[in-house]
């Protein structure tokens, strides 16, 4: 069972390496609870109407930290209490699985779906809602979760995707019953969203493996090719040969070859490199073969 993995390994300040982003975000949301808790009962006011996002205020009136503010806005519950341990819980398995920077790029991108969706609807003119809380964002989370480990058993043995898929259709009949059409739209881009970058980080993950398995046989290869004998200790840069003779009808000896070395890696070389690759001794080797070519072709037939 997947509890016993987890208060196995549990470590809630990092002391065996840094505090995971997701153990951040959970008591950052605590005390933003209780402190709002506080400043009500004590009569002093509270805080949330300057944390909640409205496109209104949003956008004509520049209060854009409301756009990354507005989960804070939290009442004390049970739910509020299951919310945060499957932010820690979950949350952490995600991060440990796809990094801190991608995590905190991931919770990120999830934040902007709801403020997409509030804004749509507000522009069209058909409603102006506020948005507060923290569960889409989330569950979500959680969703990345399954989505990465879709087969681990849960409550009496139960995969993880039946639980997911369950309390999705939970939450959308609750929502479809009270005809809340801008939340259930945003409950379900929560959820593609996290879908879909979850897919995202897999395919990286799947093209990163294909270029280091590419990369292992490319050395396996070089490593286990048989070195030819009239190459061996030799550099593939500059191979000698020796000048070939040829008899003309004349029975005059010419030199095939005005040059010591082959100028077949070195060509190979400029089409790989560039010619500024070139070593001084290579551009030499060049220039000579390029000299006897011309001096080849100036010779009478």
């Amino acid at each position: 069972m997947t509890g016993a993995r987890y208060f196995k390994d549990y470590n809630l300040f990092g002391r065996n390496g840094p505090t995971p982003i997701s153990t951040v975000l959970a008591i950052i949301y605590c005390a933003a609870m209780v402190l709002e808790v506080m400043l009500r009962a004590f009569g002093v006011g509270g805080v949330n109407y300057w944390l909640i996002f409205t496109p209104d205020f949003a956008f004509n009136h520049f209060n854009l930290w409301r756009l990354l503010t507005y989960p804070l806005v939290n009442e004390p519950s049970i739910w509020f209490l299951m919310e945060m341990g499957m932010l820690y819980f979950f949350g952490k398995e995600v991060e440990q699985l796809v990094g801190r920077r991608s995590f905190g790029a991931l919770y990120f991108v999830l934040l902007l779906p709801p403020v997409a969706i509030a804004t749509f609807f507000w522009a069209l003119g058909w409603a102006s809602v506020g948005l507060a809380g923290s569960w889409n964002l989330n569950f979500a989370i959680f969703i990345c979760f399954v989505a990465f480990y879709p087969q681990i058993e849960f409550f009496w043995g139960i995969p993880a995707k039946w639980v997911a898929i369950a309390l999705v259709g939970i939450r959308s009949l609750e929502l479809l019953e009270g005809k809340d059409w801008m939340p259930l739209t945003i409950f379900w881009l929560e959820c593609l969203v996290a879908i879909l970058l979850t897919h995202a980080v897999r395919s990286a993950w799947d093209l990163r493996f294909i270029r280091f398995g590419l990369r292992l046989l490319q050395a396996f290869y070089r490593f286990t090719r048989p070195t030819p004998k009239n190459q061996s200790g030799v550099s593939r840069s500059v191979i000698p040969i020796k000048p070939e003779l040829k008899t003309s009808k004349k029975g005059k000896h010419e030199l095939k070859e005005e040059h010591n070395g082959s100028i077949d890696p070195i060509l190979e070389k400029i089409s790989r490199s560039g010619i500024k690759s070139l070593t001084q001794g290579e551009r030499e080797c060049l220039e000579r073969a390029r000299s006897a070519l011309l001096e080849k072709e100036r010779r009478p037939q």
